[in-house]
């Protein structure tokens, strides 16, 4: 899974998660309990396990990159709950894996 990949689908969830939080606030204070809330709690739970999950395969791409210090700064960052900060961080920091492939030019 390429870096883009990763830190597309880690903002998107999060942004998910947030805009879940606001719409579960206003509805404690104006609606009774309901299918709304319960269907407002499992977009949260989907939306931060898909973060989780986007976290764990950045750190497994830095661990395999051997980026110690990019390692550690994210980690860091989300364990105080700055993770967006990191997420946005990581894609930042330089270029992506190089290609697995080489081209080489035609002879003629």
């Amino acid at each position: 899974m390429s870096k883009r990949t990763i830190t597309r689908w880690y903002i998107g969830a999060w942004l998910v998660w947030v805009i879940s939080l606001t719409a579960l606030v206003a509805m404690a204070h104006s609606a009774p309990e309901g299918f709304g809330r319960a269907f407002v709690t499992v977009v949260m739970v989907v939306s931060g396990l898909t973060t989780l999950y986007m976290w764990v395969r950045a750190l497994i791409k830095l661990a395999r990159r051997h980026a110690t210090f990019s390692f550690v700064a994210i980690l860091l960052l989300q364990l105080v709950g700055l993770g967006i900060v990191g997420m946005v961080a990581y894609v930042l920091s330089g270029p992506d894996e190089p290609a697995d492939y080489a081209i080489r030019p035609s002879v003629t």
